[in-house]
């Protein structure tokens, strides 16, 4: 973690994949996250499989890295997560049919809920196309979003310590939420320099 920190890191992504191989042990999790918080940063974990999602809220990660998709989450679970005010970030469009289904409904309660969603299309993993991906709009409108909340997905904060806010810029007022994908969106800190 020390060398995370010493190098400028500005959050923590850990790993839970039991589809993948074997995972962290709680007390272990549970060291990392609170070093993690001794040093201001957010974590975020990538959660997969069976019970994963419990686990990640139960030790109080910050961010999911992708809504869940591997269960259908009990809304007691969906609850506990938005009361801990932990966000998750989209990616429904990188799915399989039936997973996003899943990644789906789980946005929808936890929205639903008050939970806060961010926009990510997973980019850097497989072929993506650049900028606003319009199947990740689609999907975010799929699970309930109006335009008000696919742009608050654009823009929303990135969990504890340091985050850098983000503004998201638009030719024209979009007529549904898919027009969005003509937004550009951009930390504050792209933005400083930028007239030098």
């Amino acid at each position: 973690m020390a060398e995370q920190v010493a190098a400028g890191a500005s959050r923590i992504k850990i790993a839970l994949n039991a589809s993948a191989g074997p995972v962290w042990d709680d007390a272990l999790l549970a060291e990392v996250i609170a070093e993690a918080r001794a040093a201001g940063l957010p974590v975020v974990a990538h959660v997969e499989g069976q019970g994963q999602v419990a686990r990640a809220i139960a030790a109080g990660v910050d961010v999911l890295a992708h809504a869940p998709f591997s269960e259908v989450l009990p809304a007691a679970l969906v609850e506990q997560a938005v009361t801990q005010g932990q966000r998750w970030i989209s990616t429904l469009a990188i799915h399989a049919p039936a997973e996003r289904a899943t990644a789906i409904e789980n946005v929808r309660s936890f929205s639903a809920a008050g939970g806060e969603v961010l926009y990510g299309s997973d980019l850097g993993n497989g072929e993506q196309p650049l900028g606003l991906n319009g199947a990740e709009l689609a999907a975010l409108v799929e699970a309930g979003f109006d335009e008000t909340a696919v742009l608050r997905s654009l823009v929303g904060g990135f969990g504890r310590g340091r985050w850098k806010r983000r503004v998201t810029w638009m030719p024209a007022r979009p007529a549904t939420p898919l027009d969005i994908v003509d937004a550009v969106s951009l930390s504050v800190g792209d933005l400083e320099g930028a007239g030098d």
